[in-house]
């Protein structure tokens, strides 16, 4: 399986965020040193940013030099994949890491491949995923317009809390895997044919979006080296 690293240079919330230090060490550095521990054949990174690319070749990272129309705001994470997988080599499984998680470690990615290696479909991938708090639900779902709120499920049944269904979303992308060939026929997704999951525990899957979040990234960081939570988290 191969690694591959998403790290484009611009950011609306935190400028540079890719390299913007968590603990004195870029936030990209994290994602580098989860693949490196892991059983990943190689890992690559795809980048429109030299001092990004600079940082990773440094590391040991393989690299790819992505166009600048391939790191604008709005463009398709597939099209950035598609890009690397023509560079990389199509008959490979991927293991695509994004640096905004760095609480991801390797066990995850080791234990999330062993999840995918072991489903016999012939067309599949998978994604990392955490559960969804308890009082969530469909029926909380709202879009606003001009301050007014518009629920989203309108018809959905409200329940009591013992009779609602648990649900779950994707944690920031911790972890995608998925086969090369899926990805070259798909025209605009990543997640095809049967969809497994990895669950991640909510310490683990926090996503760097906001200014914030670096400072509860260095909090749960120094919060793992304790080492009855570290007992407690690390294998999960």
């Amino acid at each position: 399986m191969i690694g591959l690293i998403t790290a484009r240079g611009g950011s609306k919330g935190i400028p540079n965020k890719n390299m913007v230090l968590l603990n004195n060490k870029p936030l990209l550095y994290y994602t580098i040193e989860a693949a490196k521990k892991s059983k990943l054949k190689e890992t690559w990174i795809t980048s429109d940013s030299n001092e990004i690319l600079k940082y990773a070749k440094s590391q040991g990272i393989k690299c790819i030099s992505r166009p600048k129309h391939l790191a604008e705001d709005d463009t398709p994470s597939i099209e950035v994949v598609k890009h690397a997988v023509s560079i990389i080599g199509e008959e490979n499984t991927y293991c695509l890491l994004q640096p905004t998680s760095p609480l991801r470690n390797f066990k995850h990615i080791n234990e999330a491949f062993e999840v995918y290696k072991n489903c016999n479909s012939t067309t599949k991938s998978l994604v990392s995923v955490s559960k969804l708090p308890h009082n969530f639900s469909p029926k909380s779902l709202m879009t606003m317009t001009d301050g007014i709120l518009t629920p989203v499920n309108q018809n959905e049944k409200i329940f009591r809390r013992q009779d609602k269904k648990t649900f779950y979303a994707r944690n920031g992308a911790a972890i995608y895997i998925f086969n090369s060939k899926d990805i070259i026929k798909s025209e605009y997704k990543i997640l095809n044919g049967t969809i497994l999951s990895y669950e991640m525990d909510k310490i683990f899957s926090l996503d760097i979006d906001e200014p914030i979040d670096i400072q509860i990234a260095e909090l749960y960081l120094n919060l793992i080296k304790n080492k009855s939570i570290k007992e407690r988290f690390i294998s999960k």
